[in-house]
């Protein structure tokens, strides 16, 4: 098996950045192949075909790594990605949506510790807390009477 080729630091300048590919990859997370066009420091356009799994910002002057890719359908091409790249790999709306779950879980350890703090001084809650009810069942009945929260 062929070694996978190695990517060259350099640092260029986005000068337009389109969509041009959506699909579903093998493990079923969502990408998207962006078609871009870049200068160097020096102001000096990249005459090469440019592509990221990423958007880059127009107009700014970034550390990226440089990696060819060799395709016998669509020739050579030189896909570009940050060095350090905001947020990691992964798929952004799966990220997104841990971030979510894990703010919400945040925000009811919040209340909970303050209900056991003060009672009387908790905010009102926008989600179930002990006793509520959650589809159609307190939490209670979904895991017990002798849940410590």
């Amino acid at each position: 098996m062929a070694d996978k080729p190695k990517g060259t630091p350099m640092k260029l300048r986005i000068t337009s950045c389109a969509s041009v590919y959506q699909g579903i990859n093998k493990r079923g997370d969502d990408y998207c192949i962006y078609e871009l066009s870049a200068a160097k420091e020096d102001g000096t356009g990249v005459d090469q075909k440019l592509r990221s799994f990423e958007e880059l910002p127009v107009g700014e002057l970034l550390d990226l790594t440089v990696t060819p890719f060799h395709s016998e359908k669509h020739g050579t091409s030189f896909t570009l990605s940050r060095k350090n790249k905001p947020g990691g790999g992964g798929s952004s709306r799966k990220v997104e949506e841990l971030t979510q779950f894990v703010q919400a879980i945040d925000e009811r350890l919040k209340r909970l510790e303050l209900l056991q703090a003060s009672p009387a001084e908790v905010p009102a809650a926008p989600g179930p807390i002990a006793g509520e009810a959650v589809g159609g069942q307190s939490l209670d009945e979904r895991f017990g009477a002798d849940v410590p929260f």
